[in-house]
């Protein structure tokens, strides 16, 4: 039977193959007898967050080929992409399985490497501390129970996923889809794919979709995968009537930044480089950066968490105006005050540099003229002044380029700008070159 999109925000929900705690920033409530012809999805499995977003679309009568969109995404849905896995033995597989049992979890297992290996979602750990449900021995054991996987971006041509890695993009796809799955409406199904990825890639986002949409009860399900590229530069060119011709794009998030050049004549990607230093990166440095000048040892969890919050640069090259962010810490069971504008700042500069480099290096292999306007995507690229400073950067190369964050795009949400170009990307998609489910 048909079911309906409600809004589901910080709820645990269960169905029949998994259970997770939804972090939705933004979705609309249906009428409970709302339906389409069809829905649109589109879908990013990225290395820290999966991204899903929804509209209906009607047949136009006067035109096979033709829809009518709902107006506003029926919903824009947000989860984290790591999975904590069971280590192999004995206790920690136990442990794992109690942890599920106690928290009311709904048994969740793959079978890998011969073993039933239980696992839970990154985001159910951090909803069950949210509401103080785990204690911090728990938390503990868990940790040295578990090992943390996400989604592997960078395999090229047809290098093997083992099966640890092909899961993880396996369970984040199914959970992606479980909640239309359950709608019983036909589907078109716009998944990205990483730039970087080859076939493999490909078959595991096919097999798993095809498998999951066949339950829905409508069995007229179709999809397209294209280049994470393609959705992004097709999006900011087109829907939010950015630069014409050629725009570069500097996509940086939690494991990588990855710059290209997207022709907006031939709707490709024409050359790409990636750099190291993003988001992780950035947190284990401002961990080294508050030890050494504030004395201050704190875990990954915390610094990132710090670093989402007050996370800025303030120039190029050497700090210009250093912000006086006074921060309170609990070090060792204490309350400390420290100051940490010089360590955010100092922490970020890492990620202008390579992204300046790296942009530098692929202006001089492209064989047209460079872009004049670069935009900054991906949840990283956003943090206060790193768009001035990597325009800063490349005006010392010589280069005199635009530099714009999403917010300039009149963006407001990073995280879901690959989704969103998906879907918008499969609307000029004719009905003879979707694969049929």
């Amino acid at each position: 039977m048909s079911g309906t999109l409600t809004e589901q925000t910080n709820e645990i929900h269960q169905n029949e193959n998994i259970t997770h705690v939804e972090v939705s920033r933004k979705s609309k409530k249906l009428s409970q007898n709302t339906t389409y012809d069809r829905l649109s999805l589109g879908i990013d499995i990225g290395t820290s967050h999966c991204e899903v977003i929804a509209y209906g679309k009607n047949y136009d009568p006067q035109d096979e080929e033709g829809y009518h969109y709902t107006g506003e995404p029926l919903s824009i849905r947000c989860t984290s992409s790591l999975i904590l896995f069971a280590k192999d033995n004995e206790s920690s597989i136990n442990f794992v399985n109690r942890f599920q049992k106690n928290h009311k979890l709904y048994p969740q297992e793959e079978y890998l490497q011969g073993k039933k290996i239980p696992y839970v979602f990154h985001d159910q750990v951090e909803e069950l501390l949210k509401r103080k449900n785990v204690t911090a021995d728990e938390l503990d054991i868990l940790k040295r129970s578990t090992i943390t996987l996400y989604p592997v971006k960078n395999k090229t041509d047809n290098s093997p996923y083992n099966e640890f890695e092909s899961a993880v993009i396996r369970l984040n796809v199914e959970r992606a889809l479980n909640l239309y799955v359950g709608m019983g409406q036909p589907l078109d199904i716009a998944l990205a794919k990483p730039c970087e990825a080859g076939s493999q890639y490909d078959l595991i986002l096919h097999e798993v979709t095809a498998r999951i949409a066949n339950r829905n009860e409508s069995h007229d399900n179709r999809c397209i995968i294209r280049s994470e590229a393609v959705f992004t530069g097709h999006y900011l060119l087109n829907m939010l009537e950015g630069a014409h011709g050629a725009l570069a794009v500097c996509d940086i998030g939690a494991g990588t930044g990855d710059v290209y050049i997207f022709d907006q004549d031939d709707s490709a990607t024409k050359v790409m480089h990636s750099f190291d230093f993003a988001g992780n990166q950035a947190t284990r440095e401002l961990m080294h950066q508050l030890k050494k000048n504030c004395n201050a040892d704190i875990s990954e969890r915390d610094a990132n968490k710090l670093k989402e919050q007050y996370g800025y640069i303030s120039g190029f090259n050497s700090p210009e105006t250093v912000k006086p962010v006074l921060i309170e810490l609990y070090i060792q069971g204490k309350p400390r005050k420290i100051r940490a504008g010089k360590s955010l700042d100092a922490a970020a500069r890492p990620i202008a540099q390579d992204a300046v480099n790296t942009i530098v290096e692929l202006f001089k292999k492209y064989d047209g003229l460079s872009p004049r306007h670069i935009a900054l995507t991906g949840y990283q690229g956003q943090m206060p002044g790193l768009d001035k400073a990597i325009e800063e950067g490349l005006h010392l190369q010589g280069y005199q380029v635009t530099v714009r964050n999403l917010e300039s795009f009149g963006e407001n949400d990073p995280r879901s700008i690959v989704a969103k170009g998906a879907e918008h990307y499969s609307r000029s998609i004719k009905n003879e070159n979707w694969t049929v489910l």
